[in-house]
């Protein structure tokens, strides 16, 4: 069985005193290697945090691009077991009308373009297919959170590439539980949820993977 993680890693810009990822670093590394998961999906990761995690995570490939035009700025960044997992496909696109143009949003949404990440992972374990992205949805904007699950949910749905595939959807929601947002989600009932928590992190699953992800972890 599969074991992912989500981990919103924080923005570095040593706005966190005594809590900064310079403090942080061994505690990260320390829950990863008791937490052992094949997959993470982090959020907020900047570019010299993304050079720290392929620096330190020898065991995954690392992958993610910048949310700015210069492909700098936040990342959502995914990393996952080199040994289990094989990489079919990997695009980031934007969160808005015009998903192929870096640093695009929805006028609805804050100043902050976001992203996802998707990947196409092959499972070498138990010989299955599956895409996965990580999210991390606009931070104000009930409206914006909604534009980008339901542009999400319609690209999985339209998939050519292994269409069909059961998804994840793992990240930063930046909502409560309750949230209006979800609504799109709670229509179909080929996705179910998994985790949601009051932090934001939260996690469905196509339902055919409710018997091959075993854990879903929120390191601490």
């Amino acid at each position: 069985m599969l074991k992912l993680v989500t981990f919103n890693i924080r923005c570095d810009y040593d706005q966190d005193g005594a809590n900064s990822f310079r403090f942080r670093k061994p505690v990260i590394l320390k829950k990863l290697a008791e937490e052992r998961p094949d997959v993470i999906c982090f959020q907020e990761v900047l570019p010299h945090v993304a050079a720290w995690l392929k620096e330190n995570l020898t065991d995954y490939t690392v992958i993610g691009c910048g949310r700015s035009e210069t492909l700098e700025d936040e990342q959502m960044t995914i990393a996952f077991r080199t040994d289990r997992l094989n990489l079919i496909n990997m695009e980031t696109f934007w969160l808005s009308p015009t998903p192929y143009v870096p640093a695009s949003r929805y006028k609805e949404q804050s100043t902050c373009p976001r992203v996802c990440t998707e990947v196409v992972l092959e499972d070498l374990q138990e010989k299955k297919v599956f895409r996965l992205c990580d999210i991390h949805l606009d931070h104000i904007g009930v409206l914006a959170r909604t534009l980008g699950l339901s542009q999400i949910l319609k690209k999985m749905d339209e998939a050519v590439l292994f269409a069909g595939a059961p998804v994840i959807f793992a990240g930063d929601f930046n909502a409560e539980p309750d949230g209006e947002e979800f609504a799109v989600m709670k229509e179909r009932t080929d996705y179910v949820n998994r985790r949601m928590s009051r932090s934001g992190s939260i996690m469905y699953i196509s339902r055919s993977l409710r018997k091959v992800i075993r854990e879903f972890a929120v390191p601490v």
